[in-house]
């Protein structure tokens, strides 16, 4: 139930957490934006760790499309943050 907060005026609440497995939070992309509840899974995968993302709600977007580019480019932003 921890409260966060983004640069950008997204926020939300930190639902379950567990490290190096599991977090899940709800999503706001602003203040009257609609709420979507992310669950975020780390698998090992070979040498490496699949990451997997579930979606739960209206979207950020009118469009479904839209929701999907927006992810793929946040974890490509996530992925570009990690060492190898």
């Amino acid at each position: 139930g921890e409260p966060w907060r983004a640069d950008d005026g997204s926020y939300g609440v930190v639902r379950s957490y567990h490290p190096l497995e599991q977090v899940r939070v709800t999503w706001h992309p602003r203040q009257d934006g609609p709420l979507s509840m992310l669950d975020v899974q780390l698998r090992p995968d070979g040498d490496g760790t699949r990451v997997e993302v579930f979606h739960e709600g209206r979207g950020i977007a009118d469009d479904p499309r839209a929701d999907v580019d927006h992810w793929d480019q946040a974890l490509e932003r996530f992925a570009s943050g990690l060492s190898t």
